[in-house]
């Protein structure tokens, strides 16, 4: 009987062989094609929200239309870098949410390439194609990789500066070569995003050759002339663009709470951080002298140095955990080669159980929704109740396509075929990515000013000042969607200033809808609602109360 076929009453699939250069060449075909499809072809679905999106969104939006390449300010901590490609992005597509959403997709798909080349130089072609995929198919690539920030810019450069940084280890002709590339990726991720990725490849490098005695003769080339001349050349254009990378002011944020989300934005394969980290742990604790393979070291170093960089220092930018995708996605491919059966086929079993949990609360989805994100509590019940039942629906039939693939992927580990179980795994995430982005699209409304500033650019009043009750980080989707004849100014507080304020500008106002009696006590007159989204609401007074005279106390 031929090698390559089995008999008819064998449960075994024919063994998955990859021969180059075919099978490298198909591999990388494949993952670079899904994620295209995957985050290209859903980029453009959904609003932009308030927020980060809109703020970056507004303030490129705003430097083309004041055709100046000089980055306006933002509230977000978005490097001049970032502003310039979605400028240019837009200024090539035009005004739309594909176009400001472009360049951080593209980023997407460049930290997907450079994890599956950094998975094939540590081992092979399968390691980096099953890496490629774990960052590709996970919760946390299906909504903060689809965000416009400055996170997927920071990221690409990170995977290019490691993927240059192993290059240069491993060969010796083109060292310089590949070393200069790597300053040059850490001075492009400073002016993406700040000194987060640049601090994490840094401290990285230094750990690294603090275990291997090869990094500590190899990595000192990381210092050459041409170094200076891009740290020369860096600090020369950030004084001019008065560039910092340091963004202020930080708040605490529980490590407990990130560390939660941390496991949610990687399932299912955060699963395997714990029988995964015993192994680690029992290995060093064995041998504590001989340290781990380099396959698994160096990515385990990248992990460490961006969980600390993120658990340490009191940053509460969620998104920085982009960072240390590719580095989890290269660890846990290696563990789930080595990983013993048994111990793999419980952590499939509890995928099972818990797709199996989301099934049976599918159809409470606002009620979850609302315990997961209580700070969002008012966008969230400002969505109607008929969205509920179709969200659920398209819950139901991702979780329904998820359990088939686990129980596939179950059953398929069990007859000992780990590479045909690891592509079912991976491709249970699939219907999930679509059901995140439809999702996305039908929330995407109540958390944007979009239908806001399409009535006021539909308006008829001769006025165009826009009083804002809170900051214009809360609404700042405005500056993308709203016609740029409109001024933007905060609401006054007081009852007195905001009377008078009314009776000189006569401006719409944009408020909470929970905020409504407050604002018809302090203006002294009903309001009328002219557009509503989730829990904002556009109003302008039925009737301009004049203002008090002076010295008059405007109390009752």
């Amino acid at each position: 009987m031929p090698a390559d076929t089995l008999p008819f009453e064998s449960p075994m699939l024919p063994p998955l062989v990859l021969r180059p250069p075919l099978g490298p060449r198909v591999l990388r075909a494949v993952v670079m094609l899904l994620a295209a499809l995957l985050l290209l072809g859903t980029t453009g679905w959904s609003l932009l929200a308030n927020g980060r999106e809109g703020d970056i969104a507004g303030a490129a939006s705003q430097a083309l239309l004041e055709r100046q390449w000089l980055p306006t300010a933002t509230e977000s901590p978005a490097g001049p870098l970032t502003l310039w490609l979605v400028r240019t992005s837009m200024s090539l597509l035009g005004n739309n949410e594909f176009a400001a959403r472009l360049p951080a997709a593209l980023a997407m798909l460049a930290v997907i390439w450079f994890t599956f080349r950094i998975g094939e130089r540590l081992r092979d072609a399968w390691h980096g194609f099953v890496a490629g995929m774990l960052v590709l198919c996970n919760p946390g690539t299906f909504t903060l990789g689809r965000t416009l920030t400055p996170a997927p810019l920071e990221a690409a450069f990170l995977a290019a500066a490691f993927y240059a940084l192993l290059r240069g280890y491993q060969d010796r002709r083109s060292r310089q070569q590949w070393f200069f590339l790597v300053w040059l990726m850490a001075a492009g991720s400073f002016f993406a995003g700040g000194w987060m990725a640049p601090a994490c490849l840094a401290i990285t490098i230094l750990a690294t050759m603090g275990f291997y005695r090869k990094a500590r003769v190899r990595f000192p080339a990381l210092i050459m002339a041409r170094s200076e001349v891009v740290i020369i050349l860096s600090g020369i254009a950030a004084a001019g663009l008065g560039y910092s990378g340091v963004h202020l002011p930080f708040l605490p944020m529980e490590i407990s709470h990130i560390a939660w989300w941390q496991l949610w934005l990687l399932f299912p394969w955060s699963l395997l951080l714990l029988p995964g980290s015993y192994a680690v742990a029992a290995r060093l604790l064995l041998r504590p002298r001989r340290p781990l393979e380099w396959e698994e070291g160096f990515p385990l170093l990248w992990l460490g140095t961006g969980l600390a960089l993120i658990f340490l220092l009191p940053d509460p930018n969620l998104f920085a955990s982009l960072l240390i995708w590719p580095a989890f996605a290269l660890w846990a491919a290696y563990r789930l080669e080595i990983t013993p059966r048994i111990r793999l086929l419980r952590v499939i079993g509890a995928v099972a159980l818990i797709a199996l949990l989301c099934l049976g609360i599918a159809s409470r989805f606002k009620v979850v929704a609302v315990t997961l994100f209580p700070v969002i509590r008012d966008s969230i019940n400002g969505i109607p109740g008929f969205l509920w039942p179709a969200i659920a629906s398209v819950a139901l039939i991702a979780i329904l396509a998820f359990i088939l693939f686990v129980g596939a992927a179950l059953w398929l580990e069990y007859q000992h075929q780990r590479r045909f179980a690891l592509i079912a795994l991976l491709a249970a995430m699939i219907p999930t990515a679509y059901a995140f982005a439809d999702t996305s699209a039908k929330f995407a409304p109540y958390f944007s000013c979009a239908d806001l500033a399409r009535s006021l650019n539909s308006t008829k009043r001769p006025e165009r000042i826009v009083a804002l009750d809170g900051s214009l980080f809360s609404f700042s989707s405005l500056r993308f969607y709203l016609n740029p004849a409109f001024t933007l100014l905060p609401a006054p507080q007081g009852e007195a200033a905001a009377r008078a304020f009314w009776a000189e500008h006569h401006p719409f106002l944009i408020t909470r809808s929970s905020r409504l009696p407050e604002w018809e006590a302090r203006l002294g007159t009903p309001l009328q609602t002219i557009s509503r989204t989730g829990a904002s609401v556009l109003l302008i007074p039925g009737e301009t109360p004049p203002p008090p005279p002076a010295g008059q106390p405007a109390g009752p």
